[in-house]
């Protein structure tokens, strides 16, 4: 096993358990819902916008709109 698949392996431990425990961040950061919109206008119709290195994805992911 590589470090690589240690990191990965790890993670996926815990990655439900962030994923649930940070599910509501945004309720009370109106500014950086405003920003999130922002985003999604800019890019609306130019294609797919990376979440990258920003955790598991729970602020935007599809399933979350």
């Amino acid at each position: 096993m590589t470090d690589d698949d240690r990191v990965a392996s790890d993670y996926d431990l815990i990655a439900e358990c962030y994923a649930r425990e940070l599910s509501g961040e945004l309720t009370g950061k109106p500014l950086d819902r405003a920003l999130l919109r922002y985003v999604v206008h800019q890019a609306d119709g130019r294609g797919p916008v990376g979440d990258l290195g920003c955790g598991p994805g729970h602020l935007t992911h599809p399933k979350g709109r």
